[in-house]
């Protein structure tokens, strides 16, 4: 049951779904009926909501993306029937998200990760009691010199379990935080999996519903830090609850006002990659200095250090190869970035494999990951399966574009994404897949149908819509998948039979147990070893 949706929309506008996609005659981005409205759904908060000051909150966002995050990590070891006790908490849950309900879709997140982590219904009321609380700080990013975390407990849902019932919150727990070192690898595991050796720091806390705590950090050196949060006297694992990460900067003022400066220096000119990816940094990392909520974990220290390397004086648009800017993208490991291009700009969250940057003869294939309505640039990195999309093409030395796109669309086509990314790493134009989740699924079939040249291989998974028929688009093969239980797959079912009757290579396959969020962790591995052996 989809609650609150059924009743919004008859129809969602086939111009809409038009917006983003070709002139002319176009592929819209029709899912079917239940789907359309869900998505006018999605639609009317985001275009309402706002003026009433009651949109969907980073803090929120924030919270079901870790609570996913820590489900997709128990649902990856998971038996087969442990994994089906959680698909009808899943459906819930994505219900619930799309109806705006957001600490309902996070009750349900919890009570799938304690299903399939095999915990017994009679002892999920007690668990509830804490994982429904959640912990906000004033502050993520904080000076050396006043390393003091201020934040309160609030409610995120309130029922002593994820069906209706009684409140079975407490007004009082106590607490221990642990304090790590950030790293790429522990924020991915980050809770009971992440604790070997000792933490930095521990401390005894008591959390009083609505009232404000403190946390000191006082005599830690400067970085960026990840904090875990058990209930006291509780086994490692039993109580895990959500806790942001903090960052310490030294010298605060004195670089923030440098950032400043240059911002004004260069507000009105062109922006190459380079710069237009420093003036992205410089307006987040203010953000985050004054305090706003985003919705996950951003190690503050790293961020400001990439851009204070790539708007380095000699980081111009002639030295971006070879320059600083050049360095620093060349580097393994993630960006947060916002290619420029012929006037258009598109942020994209990027994984760069390890390689020799002085070789001018290495090319690398590239994966454009495109995530579906309500989701942004760090899903594939954070969740679809807790990040596992950016391992797998870590692993085969590919390099993982995930660009963020709104109901209207991306910021750039494909065609000027390829290039925008050619002029600063080793693409291998002839390499380029795509793979995109429900809505995402639906834009890869628009750029496909617009770029059927530039397209070795297309994954569709939980939608799709349709393409454009031509000549070049019979010659790229697809991969469609949806789950048993996904209210995607009739979309799916369409885009298949669609590209059967156009003569395209496709795979089609339906995965048992599977919901409409969970398709793209399901179906990772397939998709993988279709891509590979498009690559032969």
């Amino acid at each position: 049951m989809y609650p609150r949706t059924a009743g919004i929309g008859k129809e969602f506008p086939e111009t809409f779904f038009k917006t983003g996609c070709l002139m002319g005659k176009s592929a819209p981005l029709s899912f079917g009926g239940f789907v359309d409205r869900v998505v006018w759904a999605l639609v009317v908060s985001w275009i309402f909501l706002p003026e009433l000051g009651i949109c969907q909150s980073a803090q929120d966002r924030y919270q079901l993306g870790r609570r996913l995050e820590r489900f997709e990590r128990a649902w990856q070891g998971a038996d087969p029937e442990s994994r089906a006790r959680s698909t009808a908490s899943m459906e819930q849950a994505v219900g619930s998200f799309f109806s705006l309900q957001l600490g309902r879709a996070g009750k349900f997140l919890d009570q799938g990760w304690l299903q399939v982590t095999g915990v017994e219904e009679s002892e999920q009321v007690g668990r509830f009691a804490g994982l429904g609380w959640k912990l906000e700080f004033e502050r993520t990013l904080l000076d050396v010199k006043d390393p003091v975390v201020r934040g309160r407990a609030s409610v995120f849902y309130d029922s002593a379990s994820a069906n209706e019932g009684a409140d079975g919150l407490g007004k009082r727990h106590e607490v221990v935080l642990s304090l790590w070192p950030w790293s790429d690898t522990r924020a991915r595991i980050s809770g009971s999996q992440a604790t070997a050796g000792e933490p930095l720091l521990r401390r005894s806390v008591t959390l009083v519903l609505g009232e404000p705590f403190e946390l000191d950090l006082g005599g830690l050196a400067p970085g960026d830090y990840l904090i875990e949060c058990f209930g006291e006297g509780v086994g490692s694992g039993v109580s895990d609850w959500i806790c942001p990460s903090v960052s310490l900067v030294e010298r605060t003022e004195d670089r923030f006002g440098l950032m400043e400066q240059w911002l004004e220096s260069v507000r009105k000119e062109p922006g190459h990659t380079s710069r237009s990816t420093a003036k992205f940094l410089a307006k987040e990392l203010s953000r985050g200095r004054k305090g706003t909520s985003f919705e996950i974990d951003l190690p503050w220290n790293r961020l400001l250090r990439d851009f204070e390397q790539i708007a380095a004086p000699k980081a111009t648009p002639e030295a971006s190869i070879h320059g600083t800017f050049g360095e620093w993208v060349s580097e393994s490991g993630w960006k947060w970035m916002q290619l420029s291009r012929e006037k258009s700009t598109q942020v994209v969250r990027m994984e760069v494999p390890e390689y020799d940057a002085k070789d001018s003869e290495l090319k690398l294939p590239l994966l454009i990951a495109l995530h579906g309505a309500g989701g942004s640039e760090n899903m594939f990195f954070q969740t679809y399966g807790a990040g596992r999309l950016i391992e797998l093409g870590r692993q085969r030395r590919w390099i993982v574009v995930s660009p963020r796109q709104t109901m209207a669309g991306l910021g750039m086509d494909l065609g000027q994404m390829v290039e925008a990314l050619s002029e600063i790493l080793p693409v291998d134009r002839t390499k380029v897949m795509l793979v995109g989740h429900s809505m995402g699924a639906a834009q890869a079939m628009t750029q496909v149908s617009k770029h059927p040249e530039r397209v070795r291989g297309v994954a569709a998974l939980g939608g799709g819509g349709g393409v454009i028929a031509s000549e070049a688009i019979r010659k790229v093969p697809f991969y469609v998948g949806a789950g048993d239980r996904d209210f995607g797959k009739s979309g799916a079912k369409r885009l298949s039979q669609q590209l059967e009757r156009l003569g395209c290579e496709v795979e089609y396959r339906e995965y048992r147990d599977v919901e409409h969020m969970v398709i793209v962790q399901a179906a990772l591995d397939d998709v993988f070893a279709f891509f590979d052996q498009r690559l032969r």
